[in-house]
């Protein structure tokens, strides 16, 4: 299972095409869609197959790098709140190349959930003070004995402990030249 809540600004501009260029053949050919989502599930996968020795963090880490790079490439933002899992492990991402992000908060062994660990866009119970935000540009890893690890994700983006604001979007109308 995968998911993504995010965006990729511009990204049926000019990261689409840069993200399919990077998904394998045998994958390319399952892209029946237009969003970001599958874009980024299908190039997820690609790597995987790419180099199948990684564990599945160290893949969704390749694939926030290989975004990155495409993002800095296209002046594009990501922002990338993820979860995927194979049944066994589950993988959760906060990431945003730009101060704005997406919120994400989780819970461990709460009243609610005494034998889980949630995560959620928002708490589920706000009288439930054992809620956390989920730190921005930080990857958790939940094994199958329901352990937790986080791990910091490399951000390029970030000069001097501060992210850049959002880019303005500019619009190009072409209008018919009058004769």
């Amino acid at each position: 299972i995968f998911m993504h809540n995010g965006i990729i600004s511009d990204f049926k501009r000019c990261m689409m095409r840069a993200i399919r260029q990077q998904i394998a053949d045998p994958f390319y050919s399952h892209l029946l869609g237009t969003t970001d989502s599958e874009h980024i599930f299908h190039l997820y996968l690609s790597i995987r197959q790419e180099q199948p020795t990684l564990t599945m963090a160290e893949a969704m880490l390749e694939t926030i790098a290989r975004l990155n790079t495409l993002a800095e490439k296209h002046g594009s933002d990501l922002i990338l709140n993820m979860a995927l899992t194979d049944g066994k492990t589950i993988v959760v991402t906060r990431y945003t190349s730009i101060e704005k992000s997406a919120t994400l908060y989780y819970t461990q062994s709460s009243p609610m959930f005494p034998e889980a660990i949630v995560v959620a866009s928002e708490p589920l119970d706000y009288r439930d003070t054992s809620w956390q935000t989920f730190p921005l540009n930080t990857m958790m890893v939940i094994n199958e004995r329901n352990e937790l690890s986080m791990i910091p994700i490399p951000n390029p983006f970030l000069k001097d402990g501060h992210l850049p604001s959002a880019r303005p979007v500019t619009l190009k109308i072409s209008t018919p030249t009058e004769n």
